[in-house]
Order: structure tokens, then sequence, then C-alpha cells
């Protein structure tokens, strides 16, 4: 577990598209909302995704991109982002 003001160690995961998201690459882009869930499809994910996509024209403008992480493979993250329209 991170502790207040610690930086996040580099990391390098699959994105639903099967592209390599690289936290390095990430960050130079801008802010980045950075937020781990887990599973696909369950409930309160759902929710807490759900109300990212809902902010995520706000976000945009202010230059904060946003990544969910969770343990399904990309075609479960794939199948979750179409479903509910989540543009990240």
């Amino acid at each position: 577990m991170l502790k207040t003001g610690q930086i996040a160690p580099d990391f390098e995961l699959p994105d639903q598209d099967g592209n390599t998201a690289r936290l390095s690459d990430l960050l130079p882009r801008g802010a980045l909302v950075l937020y781990f869930y887990p599973a696909d499809f369950t409930p309160v994910c759902t929710r807490e995704a759900c109300a990212f996509r809902d902010q995520h024209e706000d976000l945009s403008e202010l230059n904060v991109q946003v990544v969910g992480i969770s343990p399904q493979s990309t075609s479960s993250h794939k199948r979750f982002a179409e479903a509910f329209s989540l543009p990240f």
C-alpha cells in the first residue's frame, strides 16, 4: 500500500485493446486518476466506472486521464468498456 506522498512504481499492463499501458508513458500527458476495482460488471464497480464516465468530459477539459485497473482479462475489460460506453 502506498502512503500519502509516495511515488507509485512504474507498471506495464495491457489495456482493453491489448495495447501496453505504462505509468511512465501516461504521467507526462498530464494529471492521472488511477483507480483499482475488483471486477468488471459487478454492481459497485460498474457504478464507479460510470461515475468516471459521466465526469469524463469535464476531466478531459482539465487534461485529466482516467485509468482503471482490475484483474480480469483484456476481453472482459473490452466488453465492460463497450457495455457501459466507457471512454477510458
